[in-house]
């Protein structure tokens, strides 16, 4: 799969970073688009926060789907495989 897969994810708390992290880059726009500073600093952890989250869902999903394969794969005779 890859990073660029267009799967939704619904997670509530995904939802809710991602919701904090529009928040703060309005408001790191309407402050002017400042590149150093708390404002840009919040946008920024924020922003990094999100990406992490959902790079560790997609991560999770995948390895959730690798270990199912992997136990019918098993439990598999091979023999009449």
């Amino acid at each position: 799969m890859s990073l660029y897969t267009a799967k939704i994810i619904t997670n509530s708390e995904l939802n809710c970073l991602k919701d904090k992290t529009i928040k703060y880059d309005k408001m790191w726009k309407a402050a002017g688009r400042p590149r150093s500073g708390p404002i840009a600093n919040l946008r920024y952890a924020d922003k990094r926060n999100y990406k992490r989250k959902l790079y560790s869902e997609r991560d999770a999903e995948r390895r959730c789907y690798t270990n199912d394969l992997h136990d019918a794969l098993m439990s598999k005779s091979g023999a009449s495989f």
